[in-house]
Formats: structure tokens, C-alpha cells, sequence
């Protein structure tokens, strides 16, 4: 699961920065998200990425702190965010597996919340919630990808 929450289905213009402590359970990177809007022309947003892996009590906590910044268009404008997983073994009756727990929190910066109406500060923060649903649905298939391919996916306990 750890590898999945490095979102490497973001690619374009990514970065990963070398040399952190506790590599094996940190992980910095940056990419853009590019987009088209309806009118053909393609906006970009730089995403900046710490990743930070918790192991403890028979859970894996995973925070993610993203700093996004909007480009052309969108200059000036960005937004704060934390995410956090929580992932758990799952005993019911018979039945047990791995509970997922995620909340994400967006905290738009100044010019967006000054400048609710918008067209592009609209547009910004579409984009910005396109991206949380868009890397939630690539979790879910990735691990519904392992479950499929009968690999319980592993929380790694070890410490």
C-alpha cells in the first residue's frame, strides 16, 4: 500500500527528491496535473508532495501534506491540503481483511477565497477536487487490482 500512496500515476514533469530521513518511510515529489478546459486551451497546476508512513498498534497511518500552486491562468492562486489513511486489519464474524480509512482536507489560499465568484478561482478549485477523486479512484483500483490477483494487501507491521 505504501508504494501505491507515492501516486505514481501522476507522471507528468515529476520530481522526486533524494537524500530524506527515514527514506523508507518518507517520500517527497513534485508533478503537474494538466488539464484541457472546454475551450481547448490546457491549464497546469504544480503539486509539491510530503509523504510521511506511520506503523504502529497493528495500523499504517499514511499523511500526505500537498502544497498545489496554479499556473498561467491560474498564477497566483493555491491550495493547502492533508490527507490521511488509516489502514487496519478488518475482523467481522468470518469475515476479515483491511479496513481503509481517508479523510482530505483542502484549505484554499487568499486570492481564492477573496475571489469566490471567480471564473478562474471556479475553475482552480474544480480541478483541485477533479485530483482528490481522481487519485482516490486510482487507490481503489489498485488495491481491488490486489485483491483480485489474490494478494492480501499487506500492511507491513514490521517495524
Amino acid at each position: 500500500m505504501w508504494e501505491v500512496s507515492k501516486l505514481p500515476h501522476r507522471q507528468i514533469d515529476r520530481e522526486v527528491y533524494e537524500d530524506l530521513s527515514d527514506a523508507g518511510n518518507t517520500v517527497a515529489f513534485k508533478f503537474r496535473v494538466k488539464k484541457t478546459l472546454a475551450d481547448g486551451s490546457t491549464v497546469s497546476v504544480l503539486k509539491r508532495v510530503l509523504s510521511r508512513r506511520f506503523r504502529d498498534n497493528n495500523q499504517v497511518v499514511i499523511i500526505w501534506k500537498i502544497f498545489s500552486e496554479g499556473e498561467g491562468i491560474f498564477s497566483g492562486m493555491d491550495v493547502n491540503e492533508t490527507t490521511w489513511s488509516r489502514m487496519r486489519p478488518y475482523l467481522e464474524g468470518s469475515s476479515c481483511g483491511v479496513l481503509v480509512e481517508s479523510c482530505t482536507r483542502q484549505t484554499p489560499g487568499p486570492y481564492i477565497t477573496e475571489n469566490a465568484d471567480d471564473w478562474a478561482g471556479r475553475t482552480f478549485r474544480a480541478i483541485m477536487q477533479e485530483a482528490v477523486v481522481e487519485d482516490t479512484q486510482e487507490f481503489v483500483r489498485a488495491l481491488g487490482e490486489l485483491l483480485r490477483n489474490d494478494a492480501s494487501p499487506s500492511i507491513e507491521f514490521e517495524t
